[in-house]
């Protein structure tokens, strides 16, 4: 009889399970995403951080964070009612990458910065990984990954103590990525957004024909494309998008610092 309900037990769960997972998990996701305290972000992105690089890995050069930290500040600026603080962090190490992490930081590898000729592409990445903070993707997609980690956990019975949330939290970076609706907002609306604060939207089209140029050249694991598909079509509907909007990008104060700052960390190494 035990062995009766037992396995009864077992089918209904893998039944339900997939349902779960497929139909029900997004939804509920999707809507509790957007009821996360801000303050629960940052302290969720901060163990990441903790956790990803040594203290040593990360570039902490004054010139080069004041000229980065100039751009993150003119997109913030142009962000209406933002409740994030953003910050960036940079990782010395060639990988050409960037990561948003739920509740206003913004990883970013010097590789990348080598690859950017301007910081109007430099803006353009940074557009795009803040619509993935204040759209709620980065929380969604942790919390998607973490809500599979239990469902195992469940079916399996074994969990791992509070401790290892945050190691999770860092692995969950190597296997980061959203999908193509996702992907496509955060490029709808971080080149609005590189438009509002006078920077030159055509700049993040021409990164993801840099990545995409450069895709077979480099290590797949960590590149940008890896964590962020981009498509040819992607590249056509910015540029679509582009024509629609009205730009009048003006001069930075960070343009005539940039070829020094981009190579900073690279000099330092």
């Amino acid at each position: 009889m035990k062995l009766k309900i037992a396995l009864s037990a077992l089918l209904g769960t893998l039944v339900f399970a997939p349902i779960f997972y497929f139909v029900l998990l997004p939804v509920v996701i999707l809507t509790a995403a957007k009821f996360v305290p801000v303050s629960w972000e940052e302290q969720y992105g901060r163990s990441i951080v903790e956790g990803f690089a040594a203290p040593e890995d990360y570039c902490k050069d004054r010139r080069l964070m004041t000229v980065l930290d100039s751009v993150l500040k003119d997109l913030s600026d142009s962000i209406p009612n933002n409740p994030y603080h953003f910050h960036l962090k940079i990782v010395n190490d060639k990988i050409v990458n960037a990561f948003a992490l739920p509740g206003g930081i913004i990883i970013v590898f010097s590789g990348l910065l080598e690859e950017t000729d301007s910081p109007d592409e430099f803006a353009g990445v940074l557009a795009h990984e803040i619509q993935h903070i204040v759209r709620h993707h980065s929380t969604r997609e942790i919390l998607r990954q973490a809500s599979t980690s239990f469902l195992v956990s469940s079916l399996t019975g074994h969990f791992g103590n509070d401790s290892t949330f945050s190691l999770r939290g860092v692995r969950m970076l190597e296997t980061l990525h959203y999908d193509r609706k996702l992907e496509e907002e955060a490029d709808r609306e971080g080149m609005k957004l590189l438009v509002s604060a006078k920077y030159q939207p055509e700049a993040m089209i021409r990164m993801f024909e840099k990545f995409e140029k450069g895709k077979s050249d480099r290590d797949p694991i960590l590149t940008f494309l890896s964590t962020h598909p981009a498509t040819e079509n992607r590249i056509k509907n910015l540029k679509e998008l582009m024509n629609q909007l009205t730009a009048q990008p003006v001069i930075h104060s960070q343009d005539s610092l940039w070829n020094e700052a981009r190579l900073i960390c690279q000099n330092s190494s």
